[in-house]
């Protein structure tokens, strides 16, 4: 892990290893090599040695940790990288595959929190309904007490289910089906328009979420 306050030192450790990496939340620390593990028994003064380690040379061991090392390794990003970020200041973003429902939804929800000024969205509208997502996104574009309301755009299909969901929101919601067309019917900070198409091709399971947060 490489934060701000042992920047400088980071810097120096990749003129003495073959290559180093950063990867966030990680704490603690252990050693491993072809052959041995070594790691401290107990949390210790930063700046002090621990006063107890552990140690096993035994194969099973050695190849378990080893495992551990490589799952980090294969997660994290190059140190090069994360110095850019913290000398110019600036988030290259991630790319990765979350295969847990749960935390999924936990993330979908924290992206749509976080957004500052828009939100331009595909989704799939009623399993995003059942989770709270519309109701959020409904107060989200509405300004409230100095908080500034975020533009939302949604592009679906749509059915009888969605358009009874749609007309029992309390405030008018800019509705418009023009797939093809580039007039603009937007008149509120939540706009949703509809993929006009065959009934029997309106699946809505796939959701893509882009964001703006500054």
């Amino acid at each position: 892990m490489i934060p701000k306050d042992n920047f400088d030192y980071c810097k120096e450790l990749i003129s003495i290893v073959d290559e180093l990496r950063h990867l966030d939340g990680i704490k603690g620390n252990f050693y491993v090599s072809e052959f041995e593990y070594v790691a401290p028994s107990i949390l210790h003064e930063r700046g002090k040695s621990s006063d107890m380690m552990i140690y096993s040379g035994a194969k099973e061991i050695v190849e378990h940790q080893q495992y551990i090392f490589d799952s980090f390794w294969n997660t994290s990003s190059s140190a090069e990288r994360k110095i850019l970020e913290i000398q110019s200041n600036i988030d290259l973003g991630i790319a990765e595959i979350i295969d847990s429902p749960s935390r999924t939804q936990e993330l979908f929800i924290s992206l749509i929190k976080s957004a500052k000024s828009e939100i331009p969205t595909i989704n799939a509208f009623l399993r995003e309904h059942k989770i709270g997502v519309m109701h959020l996104l409904k107060g989200l574009s509405t300004t409230h007490e100095g908080r500034r309301a975020v533009n939302i755009r949604i592009l679906m299909p749509t059915n009888n289910t969605i358009e009874k969901i749609i007309k029992g929101m309390k405030e008018p919601t800019s509705v418009s089906k023009v797939p093809f067309s580039s007039d603009n019917y937007d008149t509120t900070s939540l706009n949703i328009r509809h993929l006009e198409s065959q009934p029997e091709y309106n699946a809505t399971t796939v959701t893509i979420l882009v964001l703006q947060r500054r």
